[in-house]
């Protein structure tokens, strides 16, 4: 498992420099991890987002590269390698937000706020957040959030499916979360996620076929086995993880 703390005070804004740091350590993270789990150091927030004052003054091609930056640090989270778990406590918003839509699952504070105020700044949000969002919500939650840039408590996150648990200690929460998942078989987690993912946009009839192609592939291997013969011998199964 990979524990990632967020620690860039006052507010976790996610300037160029935070996101290569970023970016270098979730690329390092191979299918030997299992699973990494984000949180923050800053107290009350968990990331407020974009830098402000940087866009504010960056030209045009800095801006663009900026947002595909975004993008490209956004989309380390969906790779099929590790399951990725956010643990949100304070403020999430704008990129933030946007983070944490790219991971498998959230787990909030029912303190926490969570909101994509882009609109509000004349902008919108450009790292993936609007596809990602209506994908998990659904048009009509997911268009209010994107269009009055207002922030909703933890509670209606959750009630919305934005937020998929709710903990009073989500780091702790996370941490146990992680700790079981990045136990099981890396294949069939692995094949399982890439599915779950190509789920939205494929046609169902592909679908099918892609999880059965998928299906005999991990059936194919030594884990499988392994999970199937300790379901029978009522042990705990014993699963060997890749390594990079």
């Amino acid at each position: 498992m990979l524990h990632v703390r967020m620690s860039s005070p006052p507010v976790n804004a996610f300037s160029a420099a935070f996101f290569d740091d970023l970016h270098a350590v979730l690329a390092s993270a191979g299918p030997e991890i299992g699973a990494v789990v984000i949180s923050s150091t800053v107290e009350r927030v968990f990331a407020a987002g974009g830098d402000i004052p940087f866009m504010a003054r960056a030209d045009e091609p800095t801006s663009e590269n900026y947002v595909r930056r975004c993008q490209e640090v956004y989309g380390l989270l969906e790779r099929p390698e590790v399951v990725s778990i956010m643990a949100i406590d304070g403020a999430c918003l704008g990129g933030g937000l946007e983070l944490s839509l790219a991971a498998d699952i959230r787990i909030a504070s029912p303190s926490s706020r969570l909101g994509l105020p882009e609109v509000s700044l004349g902008i919108l949000a450009g790292g993936g957040a609007i596809h990602r969002l209506v994908r998990a919500v659904g048009q009509g939650v997911a268009r209010d959030l994107l269009l009055t840039g207002e922030p909703i408590s933890a509670k209606q996150a959750h009630m919305w499916g934005l937020v998929n648990r709710l903990a009073a200690d989500p780091l702790a929460a996370a941490l146990a979360l992680a700790e079981k998942v990045g136990s099981f078989s890396p294949e069939a987690v692995g094949a399982t996620k890439v599915l779950a993912l190509s789920a939205s946009t494929d046609e169902f009839e592909d679908g099918l076929r892609d999880e059965l192609a998928r299906w005999v592939e991990v059936r194919r291997g030594a884990n499988a086995q392994e999970g199937l013969d300790a379901f029978a011998q009522r042990r705990a199964p014993r699963f060997e993880r890749r390594h990079a």
